[in-house]
């Protein structure tokens, strides 16, 4: 599987809507669902944003530096992962590097665990 079958995976597939081949409990699901936790986030109370800017960009770096220090950090990305979000930087990841968990995901691999491999990438699952 490659980087490229993203759009094909995602790009019409209706927004708000979990990927069908992202393996997740119920339980996980039902947390992820809604915007409340979102309200949690670094992100909410940041006016600068620079989520949905060139990766390249310095706001794009300053909001990576907000997202590591997160407390729903992993929830963020698990949401990104699980709805395809196309665009932005999302648990501090940007559409390239989610781009690659995707495909572990449509390979079989459970949202816990790219997740997991995503943000603590020195430990073994």
């Amino acid at each position: 599987m490659t980087a490229g079958h993203l759009p094909d995976r995602v790009a019409l597939h209706p927004f708000g809507v979990p990927l069908p081949y992202v393996r997740a409990s119920d339980a996980v699901l039902d947390e992820l669902d809604g915007i409340r936790w979102r309200e949690r986030g670094l992100c909410a109370a940041d006016p600068d944003g620079g989520w949905f800017e060139d990766v390249r960009t310095p706001a794009a770096q300053r909001a990576r530096l907000v997202c590591a220090g997160c407390p729903i950090r992993r929830r963020c990305l698990a949401a990104a992962l699980l709805y395809g979000e196309e665009y932005g930087i999302w648990g501090g990841l940007d559409p390239d590097q989610r781009r690659r968990l995707d495909d572990d995901l449509y390979d079989g691999a459970t949202l816990g665990s790219v997740v997991d491999g995503a943000l603590n990438p020195g430990r073994a699952a």
